[in-house]
């Protein structure tokens, strides 16, 4: 297994509107074949629209959002970033992206399409046939309340994509 950890900035905008996806958001997602402006991976492979994402500032992965919005925070917050798929890929690989730990309840996208919303952690998502040449991750997360006195929480660990070969 080879893994490509996506860590570094990721963008984040404060109380954006909720991301809104073509399929539903089951984790077990399937491809409704369309490409295009609704949202799904372009057919040249090239990453989706913007959605009119307009980010506040950035924010270091893994991390606790409280360090960018504040421990008193409520609202929205949209994380996205971007990346390369990786080379080298053989046809018979596996790929999945992984969130170690994320805040439950969290609404994932990868290309404009949802891989499903977070109900345990740590979650893996097979993205085998869902990476185009240029990716993006997109993630909705509603913030309640504060996990503790100094830390409201968000991606507090790794996330990776993970090859893994069938031999």
């Amino acid at each position: 297994m080879h893994t490509i950890r996506i860590h570094g900035p990721w963008l984040y905008s404060v109380n954006a509107p909720k991301v809104e996806s073509d399929t539903e958001s089951n984790g077990n997602t399937e491809s409704n074949g369309n490409t295009g402006s609704n949202g799904d991976t372009e057919s040249n492979g090239e990453t989706p629209p913007d959605r009119e994402f307009q980010p506040d500032g950035k924010i270091k992965i893994p991390g606790d959002l409280s360090q960018v919005v504040g421990i008193d925070f409520r609202g929205a917050i949209h994380l996205r970033r971007n990346f390369g798929c990786p080379t080298g890929i053989e046809a018979s690989d596996e790929l999945y992206l992984v969130f170690e730990s994320i805040i439950p309840g969290a609404q994932i996208e990868l290309n404009g399409e949802s891989l499903g919303t977070v109900t345990q952690f740590p979650v893996q998502f097979d993205v085998t046939d869902k990476l185009g040449l240029r990716n993006r991750i997109d993630l909705q997360l509603q913030i309640d309340e504060a996990i503790d006195s100094n830390s409201l929480g968000g991606i507090v660990s790794e996330v990776r994509l993970e090859i893994r070969s069938a031999d």
